[in-house]
């Protein structure tokens, strides 16, 4: 199994490099065929959403339908996908963006009773406690 950087996602997603976008397109397309898993770590899924919603300026709705399309591929194995699926299912509910409600899930998964934080937007949300 190999592991996927953060750019080659974000090449998929936003398609914004044609080269290397058709490169990843190449690579998913030979997973596909030799039935390879591609892994996707949490790390790099964290970071994918705080690219696609700080460098692209892309909307949370829209960065959750992209991963809900990454998640459906069946070459490419989530790290957590249970939680990125609660991630998912929790969004539109939720004030917080994307990247902020996977690091204090995150932080429940591993008995955190909430998250320390200086964001104060963050602080109003019951996952989450301001310093």
């Amino acid at each position: 199994m190999r592991a996927l950087d953060t750019n080659i996602l974000v090449r998929f997603v936003t398609a914004d490099d044609s080269p290397q976008s058709e490169r990843v397109r190449e690579l998913f397309r030979a997973a596909e065929t030799h039935n390879e898993i591609l892994f996707v770590s949490l790390p790099v899924t964290l970071e994918l959403i705080w690219v696609l919603g700080s460098a692209y300026d892309t909307p949370k709705a829209s960065i959750a339908d992209a991963l809900q399309h990454l998640l459906g591929l069946p070459y490419l194995r989530f790290e957590q996908e249970g939680r990125i699926r609660d991630l998912l299912t929790m969004s539109p509910q939720s004030p917080l963006g994307l990247g902020d409600l996977l690091v204090a899930l995150s932080g429940k998964d591993h008995g955190c009773t909430t998250t320390l934080t200086f964001d104060r937007k963050a602080a109003r949300s019951p996952l989450f406690t301001a310093l």
